[in-house]
């Protein structure tokens, strides 16, 4: 016999964040939750980025296998890197969600990352992180929007702008902000419980990831900009989320349900921040054409500078980009003919993909070697290369904890001058260890050890045959303006 399931998704919790939460009584009902049911943790993806741990857990793939490594793709054609945001469409692996529609399960989804475009389920779907705007289709069905609207007139489907909303901002107003945002959406999930009866429920709150970059040092004890002042009042926000989950978890289980908590990923300290592409610039491993209009570089460094993330803008005009305008610059700036290797980083993570135009096997290891061979306060600053599965010339960069790559272009004033690599980042970033818990009432279960395991327990507990298969594929998915809205969005919270 079938379990209904409710699935509650905290983007970025990890047990270094709540368990000063609970120790300290600021979640007294997920800290109960927690002692009568099962909790472990939860391995994320490579690289333990939204978009590609989300799509684990909703194919049961590897990364390697449904190829959502971020954000957007790097492909090499006709000796051009080209990049391209990704969508739900780009995902052509089974969701669990289709299987479970085509076994009459009624299902209802809301908010998980890269849910957009929707797509149809048996049920309701409110596309999740990114999304361009309030204005296009995020709903399925599609009049279901309308609805949502009455109930909820002011909600934000998007995550935009709170880098810049928070600069100068006092920490209790920040908090009210995404406070605001998890009131809306606990009320769109307690209208939703009543409206059908469902055998599957999912709820992702993205805004404790989005807490955690920027106010890492208000949580982390160990940050030399902490003040223990200011902890009680991010606390505040964690205080809101279990008062929100009470009234969540306690209505679903009035309904039948049984529930499972999980994260996509966890955080951490960044101590060193390497610009990679400023690095591969500096020895000469990646060349750039000098010849380039001053206003397209300057417009580029805008975009894909990453400078701390308290101070990011909210949002780049749309009169100050072009269209394509990241394609511009791999088809304008680079020297192809003389570069050997383009990194593409993810800013927020670890892991980075070396993208060889090179063919030479001694020319690539001369390259590998030197990277492999980086040090920065005496610490060595790579774990591990490993060369990606089906992809000619691209190899997997994984950096040491607390290391991130960022810098999609060679940084520093003036543009061509000899770059400084290594920088101290001194905020959140992210970690493969996140969380996963299972209530009272499936505390006889095993816990999923890695997230794309997730899904063989919800389809055992529905009673559905699973087996994971397939691909994603390259498709644009997105009209022009709607790729601008959604690169802008992920910009201004630094995710590329």
């Amino acid at each position: 016999m079938s379990k209904k399931i409710l699935i509650i998704g905290l983007d970025g919790v990890s047990w270094n964040v709540l368990n000063p939460m609970l120790e300290n009584g600021y979640m007294p009902f997920l800290q109960d939750f927690i002692k009568k049911g099962k909790s472990g943790i939860l391995k994320s993806t490579e690289p333990p980025i939204t978009p590609t741990a989300w799509t684990s857990f909703q194919t049961g793939l590897p990364p390697e296998v449904h190829k959502i490594m971020g954000f957007r793709n790097f492909i090499l054609k006709k000796g051009r890197l080209q990049s391209r945001i990704l969508t739900s469409s780009s995902v052509s692996a089974k969701r669990i969600w289709d299987i479970l529609s085509e076994n009459n399960r009624k299902i209802c989804l809301l908010n998980i990352p890269l849910t957009y475009p929707p797509f149809p389920i048996n049920g309701f779907l409110v596309s999740g992180f990114p999304v361009p705007s309030t204005r296009c289709t995020f709903t399925y069905p599609e009049d279901f929007k309308d609805e949502l609207l009455r109930t909820i007139p002011d909600f934000e489907v998007m995550q935009i702008g709170i880098g810049a909303k928070q600069k100068g901002m006092k920490i209790e107003n920040i908090m009210g902000w995404w406070i605001k945002l998890i009131s809306q959406k606990t009320k769109l999930t307690l209208y939703l419980l009543n409206k059908e009866l469902w055998d599957v429920f999912m709820i992702h709150f993205q805004e404790t990831d989005l807490l955690q970059h920027y106010l890492w040092h208000c949580i982390d004890k160990s940050h030399p900009e902490h003040k223990p002042e200011d902890f009680p009042k991010v606390a505040q926000f964690y205080s809101t989320l279990d008062n929100k989950l009470s009234k969540i978890i306690a209505k679903a289980r009035n309904k039948g349900f049984s529930t499972i908590i999980i994260s996509d990923h966890g955080f951490q300290a960044c101590n060193c921040s390497f610009k990679a592409n400023s690095w591969l610039f500096q020895k000469g491993y990646l060349v750039v054409n000098k010849n380039i209009k001053s206003d397209l570089i300057s417009t580029l460094k805008k975009i894909f500078d990453l400078p701390r993330l308290y101070k990011f803008r909210s949002r780049i005009k749309q009169s100050k980009t072009k269209e394509n305008i990241t394609n511009q610059f791999l088809e304008s700036a680079i020297n192809y003919e003389k570069s050997i290797v383009f990194m593409e980083t993810n800013a927020v993570t670890n892991i980075a993909f070396a993208h060889f135009f090179s063919d030479d096997a001694r020319v690539i290891q001369k390259v590998l070697d030197d990277l492999d061979s980086l040090i920065f306060n005496g610490y060595k600053v790579i774990n591990k290369i490993k060369k990606e599965i089906g992809k000619n010339n691209v190899y997997k960069i994984v950096f040491a904890d607390g290391v991130i790559a960022s810098g999609t272009v060679p940084d520093d004033k003036p543009f061509f001058e000899t770059p400084k690599p290594f920088g101290k980042l001194q905020l959140g970033v992210h970690h493969r260890d996140g969380i996963i818990i299972f209530d009272e009432t499936l505390k006889h279960y095993k816990l999923s050890e890695n997230i794309f395991d997730v899904p063989e327990i919800i389809m055992r507990l529905q009673d559905v045959p699973f087996t994971p298969s397939g691909e994603s594929k390259e498709t644009d998915g997105l009209t022009a303006k709607e790729s601008d809205e959604i690169e802008n969005q992920l910009k201004g919270l630094g995710y590329l």
